[in-house]
């Protein structure tokens, strides 16, 4: 909870129960840190490679081939893609 500047467990029971749900709803529905990094980086790396490759839209590498997850799917273990698989699927599209 740093991003609401609460350090410690006391200071989270002070706020109003009505807050916290708010604010638990809002980092289930916006999430930060890892999740978020890992998309945006698949966001990033789909992107340049789709532009270097210069495929057609229906060929181009999407978010989730290089982070397999959704960025809101907290479900399920978090791990990347298979980086051989990634390697494939580029050299496929140079074809």
């Amino acid at each position: 909870m740093h991003q609401l500047r609460i350090c410690t467990h006391a200071e989270y029971l002070r706020l109003p129960s009505s807050d916290r749900e708010r604010w638990r709803y809002f980092f289930a529905k916006e999430p930060i840190g890892f999740h978020a990094e890992n998309w945006r980086a698949g966001v990033a790396v789909a992107s340049l490679v789709n532009t270097m490759l210069n495929v057609k839209s229906s060929d181009a590498i999407k978010p989730s081939d290089i982070y397999p997850l959704k960025h809101n799917d907290h479900t399920s273990t978090h791990k990347p893609a298979d980086p051989q698989a990634v390697r494939e699927l580029i050299q496929k599209m140079r074809k």
